[in-house]
């Protein structure tokens, strides 16, 4: 009880002082037959600038806002769906109960039945309940405006050389801070850092770099570094053999770590960007190891100090080798158009579910896109197949089609030999008939639909020399992966393969837990591999294309698309765990 009472005073406090405040908010109006906040667009104002006054995602104003993707125009409305919840409003001077019902979009009658005696009046300072109130919005600010209110604030940065034999970071010092100020907010002692920078006292200069090893134990570095205001003249570029390789590149990498705002324990965003940061420590680790000299700066492009835009405008970035782009689509796509115009290759670690990279000739996409999984099966049952029948159930659905079509292409290109199967077209109506228990079968699905998915498997789990592949998106669906009753088994191809039993994963494993003494998860594994893999590639011409969780293998149609990963694990999910596919029916 003691815990409930202290969270629920810590939340009135809040709302007391963020509703009791005086601000502009965004209006409310009725669209399709919701109550949504309605923003008019003015000059300056773009979807990034949204996204990160607002709290909603890009995903959500795009679904709300059709079009909006393409770009915002002066005098259009956005319309985001209100939240609602129970605050605490503190009275303030003048205001009435009809002011503060046409607030919060809920009826004088609800306040008085929430508030007793509110009907008699209500007091300057007092505490009224607002239950199932809208959760208001403060005016968007335009990034103009943005620019002047952050005047003289730096955006926040993680500089790294990656020229180290341990953990180090390069801080700049800022106004007031000491060597004991710095060792305490770094978990740090002085007499490290005196002896790691070769000081002789405790006392530092305003704007002097200073090296700071990071504590293996500390999950994230602990607070904000001003961007350098030079950077180093450009990369150096020697020829070695026929290819032209790059040993000191600079590397500028997007998390949304969202530090001024970060709460423990870590979750969402927060979580993953330092899970992947912690991989990417040890993946550099290697990159120094092979003898690659340079500096990475991990930018927080989620910290409220960052004024993006104007981010994007810097002779840092300007002057960067290779950019990973940020988690989000509305940023990634604006660091996508800044590296297309500055001709600057830019690595997408994750899928944004968007095809606007796919004509950025210098965009690489690390997750092997769908169409080309589907190429990936055809070539893979190519290989494994011994005499089974191949039965393709078709969809109709468009989207499902084309991956059909990619797939039926790519299969009947490969050479033809002894055994090579006939593909039977069948529908989920009929493919029930094409199954014998004498004759192995291969049923193979790209469809989307859940309740086809969930026939197919129940039907086929009934069965004897039969083996279904489908889609990764099959294992989003609790009723295939998280429900006991349903023992479904199913094949499919995956960008990634995370499973702790593997010898890659091990190995990695081993190092994660000395550096850090947590155990690793999937996105450390995937920071990992963007660092100890990526850069050679790029920058050296390396062949070593396997790393803890990913296989690399760039192909790229054509000088005016992106560069896609080719390369994917077929797994099977057996006994609600992926493991590596073998072709086991006999």
């Amino acid at each position: 009880m003691k815990e409930m009472r202290y969270f629920s005073w810590v939340f009135i406090l809040f709302a007391s002082v963020f509703y009791g405040s005086a601000q502009d908010l965004v209006q409310l109006q009725e669209h399709n037959g919701k109550l949504c906040h309605v923003i008019e667009v003015t000059d300056g104002l773009n979807l990034f600038t949204v996204v990160q006054q607002t709290g909603y995602s890009g995903e959500e104003i795009l679904k709300c806002n059709p079009g909006s993707d393409k770009g915002l125009i002066s005098g259009q409305k956005l319309y985001l769906p209100i939240e609602r919840k129970t605050i605490i409003h503190k009275v303030c001077e003048k205001e009435t109960l009809f002011a503060i019902s046409k607030r919060y979009a809920v009826s004088v009658d609800s306040l008085i039945s929430w508030n007793l005696d509110s009907d008699k009046g209500i007091q300057v300072g007092q505490n009224v309940q607002v239950k199932n109130a809208a959760v208001r919005l403060v005016s968007i600010k335009t990034s103009s405006q943005n620019l002047a209110d952050n005047k003289g604030k730096d955006s926040i940065s993680y500089q790294r050389n990656f020229e180290f034999n341990d953990t180090i970071m390069v801080y700049i010092v800022e106004n007031g801070e000491s060597l004991y100020s710095l060792s305490k907010r770094f978990m740090v002692s002085v007499e490290r850092l005196k002896e790691l920078n070769g000081l002789k006292n405790s006392q530092v200069k305003v704007g002097a770099s200073i090296k700071i090893p990071i504590n293996d134990k500390a999950s994230i570095i602990q607070g904000p570094r001003p961007i350098p205001k030079k950077i180093d003249s450009k990369s150096k570029r020697v020829i070695e053999g026929k290819n032209q390789v790059i040993r000191d590149p600079k590397i500028a990498v997007f998390l949304p770590f969202a530090i001024d705002t970060i709460k423990f324990p870590l979750k969402g965003a927060s979580r993953s960007a330092t899970e992947f940061y912690m991989g990417a420590l040890i993946g550099i680790k290697d990159l120094e190891a092979i003898g690659l000299k340079g500096q990475i700066t991990f930018y927080d492009y989620l910290s409220e100090s960052t004024d993006f835009p104007t981010l994007l405008q810097t002779e840092e970035l300007v002057g960067m080798d290779l950019i990973y782009a940020p988690f989000h689509l509305a940023q990634a796509q604006l660091v996508s158009d800044f590296c297309q115009k500055n001709k600057i290759k830019i690595v997408f670690p994750i899928h944004l579910n968007s095809s606007f990279n796919e004509t950025n000739p210098y965009a690489i996409q690390i997750p092997t896109p769908n169409n080309q999984l589907a190429l990936n099966l055809a070539k893979d049952l190519y290989g494994f197949q011994k005499g089974e029948q191949i039965v393709l159930v078709r969809s109709n659905l468009r989207a499902d089609s084309l991956l059909e079509e990619a797939f039926l292409a790519a299969y009947k290109a490969l050479p033809n030999f002894k055994g090579k199967a006939k593909i039977i077209m069948a529908s989920y109506n009929n493919y029930m008939l094409y199954h014998r228990n004498t004759l192995k079968t291969w049923f193979v699905s790209f469809d989307s639909q859940k309740q086809n998915i969930i026939n197919l498997l129940s039907y086929t789990s009934q069965l004897e020399n039969v083996q279904v592949f489908g889609l990764k998106e099959w294992l989003d669906f609790k009723e295939v992966s998280s429900t006991i009753e349903n023992v479904f088994e199913f094949n499919y191809e995956s960008p990634t393969y995370f499973n702790t039993k593997e010898a890659e994963v091990i190995a990695f494993h081993k190092r994660y837990r000395i550096a850090y003494q947590v155990d690793i998860s999937k996105m450390a594994c995937l920071g990992y591999d963007m660092f100890s893999l990526i850069p050679k590639i790029i920058f050296l011409g390396d062949a070593q294309r396997q790393g803890a969780i990913s296989r690399i293998d760039f192909k790229q149609d054509n000088d005016s698309v992106y560069t896609v990963n080719s390369a994917s694990f077929l797994l099977k999910f057996f006994e609600f765990e992926s493991i590596i596919f073998e072709n086991d029916v006999e």
